[in-house]
């Protein structure tokens, strides 16, 4: 069983990776944006599951 600080830093290296995908994507939708409409509003699951996450954090000290 991973450590506890092994499996958040695993946690926090993923997040990181799909935050640096997103921002490459917007980037390239960027340009795609002012030919198409393009909805980029975050998914109201997935508003409720960073929201979920972000409590949860806050409860233990670290935001």
């Amino acid at each position: 069983m991973a450590k506890p600080q092994d499996a958040l830093d695993n946690i926090w290296g993923k997040y990181r990776k799909s935050l640096t995908e997103l921002s490459a994507v917007l980037d390239v939708n960027e340009a795609l944006r002012a030919d198409a409409d393009i909805d980029f509003t975050m998914p109201e699951d997935i508003a409720k599951l960073e929201a979920t996450v972000n409590d949860k954090l806050a409860q233990l000290g670290i935001e």
